[in-house]
């Protein structure tokens, strides 16, 4: 089985140390990174002016690794409910027994903590996206609060190929999605 693993939550939430932590765990776990596409395609992590091409691009890259079998974390804000679904939508319609890792970041419900770690990051000289406007911040919360409150949705639309986990930083959350992943089974 192969695993796609869509890490929700606000810019500073964690997502990048998630990845580092998983991929400790798991061996071959690959990352689509959009901001780094991103950079590629503009120069700049934070420059939104080729959107559309550095998704579209994201995503070609995510599935021809999932239908070589590899398991992808694909690090990027991941908000809003229709957005989601639509992305959980067109991998498991391309891909035979695609398990998708929905990881709501728990982090993001503290706008505060996620700031400080923006600020921190790029005044350590981290190339990242540059979401220091406090109001950046609000808007993607607010994304993510909707999308929080439609999780049970989530399960219900895709009960076969979905699992939603909330990851509040423990690393006992991050051994049990390494273990889903490595025999397909998530014990509480």
């Amino acid at each position: 089985m192969t695993n796609l693993i869509l890490p929700v939550g606000i810019s500073g939430c964690g997502k990048s140390r998630l990845h580092i932590k998983l991929d400790n765990k798991l061996d071959g776990l690959g990352l689509v990174e959009p901001d780094l596409i991103r950079k590629e395609l503009t120069g700049s992590i934070s420059d939104q002016t080729k959107n559309q091409e550095v998704f579209e691009k994201a995503k070609r890259l995510t599935l021809n690794a999932l239908k070589d079998n590899r398991n992808i974390f694909f690090s990027a804000t991941n908000l809003g409910t229709s957005n989601l679904l639509k992305t959980i939508e067109y991998y498991t319609s391309q891909i035979e027994d695609l398990k998708v890792i929905v990881v709501f970041m728990m982090d993001s419900f503290d706008i505060d903590l996620c700031h400080q770690r923006v600020i921190k990051d790029i005044a350590q000289g981290k190339d990242r996206s540059d979401t220091r406007d406090i109001s950046i911040l609000e808007r993607q919360y607010d994304k993510f609060i909707n999308t929080y409150n439609d999780k049970r949705k989530i399960e219900e639309l895709y009960p076969d190929n979905t699992l939603v986990i909330d990851f509040d930083g423990k690393d006992s959350i991050i051994d049990k999605i390494a273990h889903y992943i490595e025999f397909n089974r998530f014990d509480e």
